[in-house]
């Protein structure tokens, strides 16, 4: 019974955690997954733009879960306003999770921060695409640079988390600003080794397994003649004074809530047991 407490405490706290269904955590940012950037002969103390790009962190109930499995994504830039123009990198999701095309085909469009540059989304296999931006520093701005959508699968399950994570490539990507210069070097160093904050979707847990159905005395999420068992073996002790039943198992052996635990209860359980087991 107190295993089941906490489990109950547990359940409590998580359902707390969900209740914002979409969030950007308050999280240290860190290196882009992929190739390590190299700092080699890199002063990060010199960098005059710090910026951080984050990816929308979702903490989504069960039921909203089943009923909107497509998910929006965003990707968002701060403190950069004005400072950036050409970037590549790619950015993938986890390989259960579908990337949504829109009606034209496009796995990605361009966001406010993005919306007098040049912004294209190249698939990269099945579960990524790689996000180009081209533009001006001018035309650059802080804000929601890029969105995409994913659909969860349909065998989820509750607390799995899905993360969605940005890949620098040494080859080939970069972020900097438009002259490329010392200060656009300095600003793609700090962003891809320790600039990033992950993304993800997180599913909360299922009610239809939170709370055990009435009738379900050892918690086993069932209701059988195990519970009438237990019950009548209770209603022989108590009858007997040889124990006083808690608030717990009058919540549980209860079944009619008159307040006694006896053969009544026992019976209304094995009623429902033969309902069920002629279903």
């Amino acid at each position: 019974m107190k295993q089941f407490i906490r489990k109950i405490v547990s359940v409590t706290t998580a359902a707390i955690m969900f209740l914002s269904a979409t969030a950007l955590q308050a999280v240290a940012a860190e290196a882009a997954k992929g190739d390590k950037y190299d700092l080699t002969g890199i002063d990060l103390s010199k960098a005059t733009v710090k910026p951080t790009v984050l990816i929308t962190q979702q903490n989504i109930r069960y039921n909203e879960a089943k009923d909107n499995p497509v998910r929006t994504i965003q990707i968002y830039i701060k403190d950069a306003e004005g400072k950036y123009a050409n970037a590549g990198f790619s950015v993938k999701v986890d390989e259960r999770l579908e990337l949504v095309k829109d009606e034209d085909g496009e796995i990605a469009y361009a966001g406010p921060a993005l919306k007098r540059a040049m912004f294209t989304a190249v698939p990269e296999g099945d579960n990524g695409f790689r996000a180009i931006i081209a533009g001006s520093d001018a035309k650059s701005y802080d804000g929601v640079m890029f969105e995409f959508k994913v659909k969860l699968p349909e065998d989820f399950v509750s607390f799995e988390k899905y993360p969605i994570d940005i890949y620098y490539n040494k080859d080939t990507d970069l972020f900097t600003n438009e002259l490329m210069d010392e200060d656009g070097k300095l600003m793609e160093a700090w962003i891809f080794s320790q600039g990033i904050i992950p993304g993800y979707i997180c599913v909360g847990s299922d009610p239809s397994h939170d709370i055990p159905p009435k009738g379900d005395v050892n918690l086993d999420r069932k209701v059988d003649s195990v519970d009438a068992s237990m019950i009548l073996a209770l209603y022989s002790k108590v009858s007997t004074g040889k124990t006083e039943p808690t608030k717990t198992q009058f919540r549980y052996y209860d079944y009619n809530g008159d307040g006694m635990i006896d053969s009544v209860d026992a019976s209304n359980v094995l009623k429902v047991y033969a309902a069920n087991s002629t279903e």
